[in-house]
């Protein structure tokens, strides 16, 4: 995936839970939080609550891991695509 990096800082360094690693000459890495649930039939179901939509599963935790990553990329792709702002922010609130 090739980012302008100015344009990625822009978007989501103010973001809570977002973590950006950029280092010289390399594209841009963040770090996303995501949550894991397992469902009924024993998959587990990843979301990334600052990308809206972006959900994958897998049999395993890892697997569903590894395939998160792909749609954190395929999602971000996306909403650069389109015009939209790549992440949305979120808050904790107590209760």
């Amino acid at each position: 995936m090739n980012l302008n990096v100015w344009e990625s800082v822009q978007h989501v360094h103010h973001k809570r839970n977002t973590r950006l690693y950029v280092t010289d000459g390399e594209p841009l890495m963040a770090k996303y939080q995501v949550i894991v649930t397992q469902d009924e039939d024993g998959m587990y179901v990843v979301e990334c609550p600052t990308i809206p939509g972006c959900v994958s599963e897998g049999k395993t935790v890892e697997a569903a891991l590894a395939n998160i990553k792909e749609a954190i990329q395929a999602c971000l792709e996306t909403r650069r695509e389109l015009g939209m702002p790549l992440t949305v922010d979120v808050y904790e609130v107590e209760v």
